[in-house]
């Protein structure tokens, strides 16, 4: 087969690495220049061919996806990966019957690169402020905060047990009252801890207070470069008021979106977003620390796949094709066993044998078990 790793079967595994200058590939020069072409070629074929196909299938309605979620195994299951949201952005904005799917497609966008800012925000934030950290990075998020306020900051370092506490210029200064709680031999480090504890305050610009001098305007620029360089889209948007102005989402969605891709629960009350309610609070901060409820961990994991039950899935459906209803009923019908068996009952793919089978039963006559089975 062409370009497959195998004489015997078509089989083809790209290289992931032929971009990476930092990579050291140990494959010769003929051997990577081959890849390249096969793994451009792929792109090509991505770019003209599946995602035109994808667009296709939304404006036929074949395909509707109501969130990013839907959206992104819309992409998944045509093998189109998630750096090309851009390009499918792009697509759907020419297509005028496709604007609410448009809109999904840069919400997306969004909260992907809020994301990855987010991750790297609060990668080095102490662990004692690390709610007030949350709340301070939503409130830039989804709000105007143009000053932030550095009076907590200094509260909470006064009153935590950590060592250090906060100037208002924001280098942080040892705190030697907050050492008498320890034992006489541990008052006095060795040198040695000394420089370590200094250079890792002056290597972490959290640590230097650069964390709370963000404000909405400069996180919507980190969010903007961000989209740009991974996704290869402008949002052209300098704060939440200009993106809510410019496309039709709701700032709820944005944060659902955005909880459920970082592991973020919140406590469940009525959010003031809107700016009427600015006089009611303080710089336009909608959170608190008291709101960040918890932080879970996401786990990605590759689904089972009954093979076994996809191959009597395949087979009914040519044995329906061929006019043998009744073998075609009995490869569905076991194929719905096995997949009940590995995904249990609630799951799509079951669902289809489920239609199929009442259809099936239709046709031959059996119209009570018909209705019964497509009421499952």
């Amino acid at each position: 087969s062409i370009a497959s790793v195998k004489d015997n079967e078509f089989e083809v595994r790209f290289n992931p690495d032929l971009f990476q200058s930092h990579v050291t590939l140990s494959q010769t020069p003929a051997e990577t220049a081959a890849d390249i072409k096969l793994l451009k070629e792929a792109a090509e074929y991505l770019v003209l061919k599946q995602i035109p196909l994808m667009i296709q299938d939304f404006q036929d309605q074949s395909a509707v996806p109501v969130d990013g979620e839907s959206l992104s195994e819309a992409m998944h299951s045509r093998g189109i990966n998630i750096r090309y949201l851009g390009r499918v952005a792009q697509l759907l904005n020419q297509q005028s019957s496709l604007y609410y799917i448009y809109d999904i497609a840069v919400t997306e966008i969004l909260c992907r690169s809020a994301k990855h800012v987010f991750r790297s925000y609060t990668q080095s934030v102490p662990l004692h402020l690390l709610s007030f950290s949350i709340s301070h990075f939503l409130n830039c998020f989804l709000t105007i905060i143009t000053s932030p306020s550095s009076e907590y900051l200094s509260d909470e370092f006064l009153s935590s047990s950590s060592s250090s506490t906060l100037t208002n210029n924001g280098p942080i200064n040892t705190n030697s009252s907050l050492t008498n709680v320890t034992n006489s031999s541990s008052q006095k480090p060795t040198n040695k801890k000394k420089n370590k504890k200094h250079q890792q305050r002056k290597q972490n610009p959290f640590i230097r207070n650069d964390f709370l001098s963000l404000t909405s305007k400069t996180l919507w620029l980190q969010l903007t470069n961000e989209a740009k360089s991974r996704y290869n889209f402008d949002l052209n948007c300098d704060d939440i008021e200009n993106f809510l102005e410019k496309y039709n989402v709701r700032r709820t969605c944005i944060l659902r979106s955005f909880c459920s891709k970082t592991g973020l629960q919140l406590s469940i009350r009525e959010y003031q977003f809107d700016l009427a309610n600015k006089s009611t609070r303080t710089n336009n901060e909608c959170f608190n620390e008291e709101d960040i409820i918890n932080i879970y961990p996401l786990i990605k994991q590759v689904p089972p796949k009954p093979s076994d039950a996809y191959q009597f899935f395949t087979t009914g459906q040519q044995k329906i094709q061929q006019g043998l209803l009744r073998e075609g009923f009995e490869l569905i019908s076991e194929a719905h066993n096995l997949l009940n068996n590995v995904y249990g009952p609630m799951h799509p793919e079951i669902s289809m044998c489920l239609r199929l089978l009442a259809r099936l039963n239709y046709i031959m006559g059996d119209y009570q078990e018909a209705l019964y089975t497509q009421h499952k």
